[in-house]
């Protein structure tokens, strides 16, 4: 039984696209900024019932981002009430 699940995740992975909706922040505030915006992020998955898979904080070179992971049905809805600095795939 466990391998049909296995299975259906595996498959629904193949035609189910996800995105990584990304928003940076540099400087000496960046890390809380990025913080803070995540909870945003969550706030706005939750209100607008999205397919939301993670959200999260990640350093960078300089700086930190804040990032939110949708399914594809979901990435015109967040590309366009929230402006994200960049939208990669993401499997």
């Amino acid at each position: 039984y466990s391998n049909i699940i296995v299975i259906h995740d595996n498959f629904y992975r193949m035609i189910v696209k996800n995105y990584k909706f990304i928003w940076k922040f540099f400087g000496h505030e960046a890390k809380g900024t990025a913080l803070h915006h995540r909870i945003h992020l969550v706030q706005f998955a939750l209100l607008h019932r999205l397919e939301s898979t993670e959200s999260g904080v990640e350093a960078l070179s300089g700086g930190q981002q804040a990032f939110l992971i949708v399914s594809n049905t979901d990435r015109k809805k967040v590309e366009m009430a929230l402006k994200p600095h960049e939208i990669l795939d993401h499997d």
